[in-house]
């Protein structure tokens, strides 16, 4: 990409006609991706799915397939919608009040939401609770991966509880930066058994190197098939603990120097002190993650701690100390 980018910034490059450019390969990638699926899965059951393609790309793929191995699919804005008019493309819990009324309605065995593009699947439970990226990771990695031995991937904004429901089955959790790329590379690297990204991004490479959003749903389904018991008392078997996200308003040209600020100040104050991507304060009950966004005048700060009173106090007190730092750099700028 790159090289690329370095081209066209250049202006080094020729136009070709397009009888000069090579040949015209007709794939058919639609079929192949199916016969992959059918493949790989097999069901005992005849499971009940709720599907939410939310009218965007997985339309075209996910009610075939999902029909093809053998569920009784229950379509939710399945037909192409360009416009998002019935769901926006992101399918945050908000916006998967149909999604979840259908499960409780038509009693299905669990339900599935994707995003614009179909590389994240959000599972909601058999009750219509809705899972987490990390809730999902964690019910794969301790029911569905068959060997328990190997590295599995978290960015550092994952929950705890990844680390402490995994660890003891024997696998090693290893924390990355934030970002789908860095999941893929890691993977690669670590020849890792399964890749979580707290927004939503899976990967289990043993099908896919990459976040295929149709394999989720197809393993939570399996490992369903296996146990035989309702997807929402595995949910209620892994703790969870109260988190909080605060968005706080900073400058694109300041909100690294902050970072780096929060990162020399908090390294001295702090022992368990992790720089990677931001910075990462981990407490025995609980840790906050400060970072700046790459995309927007913004920094995220991340909390999670054992109770709501624990939490509150952490976040506030972070939340403090980065407004602090914020006021400081305008001040000099």
């Amino acid at each position: 990409l790159m090289t690329i980018r370095d081209l066209v910034l250049q202006d080094s490059f020729e136009f070709a006609t397009w009888d000069r450019i090579g040949q015209v390969t007709p794939v058919d990638a639609k079929s192949e991706y199916k016969n992959f699926f059918v493949s790989q899965f097999q069901f005992k059951k005849k499971l009940k799915v709720a599907l939410d393609c939310g009218g965007a790309s997985m339309t075209l793929s996910a009610p075939e397939i999902f029909a093809s191995v053998g569920f009784h699919v229950i379509p939710v804005y399945c037909d192409p919608d360009p416009s998002f008019s019935k769901r926006p493309s992101d399918p945050k819990p908000k916006n998967l009040t149909t999604l979840v009324e259908t499960i409780k309605k038509k009693t299905c065995d669990f339900g599935v939401a994707f995003d614009g593009d179909g590389d994240r699947a959000v599972i909601v439970d058999n009750t219509g609770q809705i899972l987490s990226a990390d809730l999902t990771g964690i019910i794969i990695g301790t029911y569905g991966l068959k060997q328990k031995k190997g590295t599995i991937i978290v960015n550092v904004e994952c929950s705890k509880s990844v680390k402490e429901q995994l660890e003891p089955l024997g696998y090693h959790v290893k924390q990355i930066q934030v970002g789908h790329t860095f999941l893929t590379l890691e993977a690669k690297q670590t020849k890792a058994l399964l890749g979580i990204e707290s927004s939503g991004h899976l990967i289990i490479p043993a099908y896919f190197l990459f976040d295929d959003a149709l394999v989720v749903p197809l393993k939570i389904a399996q490992i369903l098939d296996q146990v035989n018991r309702p997807l929402h008392d595995l949910v209620m078997e892994t703790p969870s603990y109260p988190t909080r996200k605060e968005e706080i308003e900073c400058a694109d040209d300041i909100k690294f120097d902050v970072i780096e600020q929060l990162q020399q100040e908090l390294s001295k104050e702090y022992e368990q002190v992790n720089t990677m991507d931001g910075v990462r304060v981990d407490f025995k009950d609980g840790w906050v993650l400060i970072r700046a966004s790459n995309t927007s005048p913004i920094i995220r700060l991340t909390t999670e701690a054992d109770t709501p009173a624990l939490l509150q106090g952490l976040s506030t007190r972070f939340l403090e100390k980065t407004q602090e730092i914020i006021q400081q750099m305008k001040a000099t700028h």
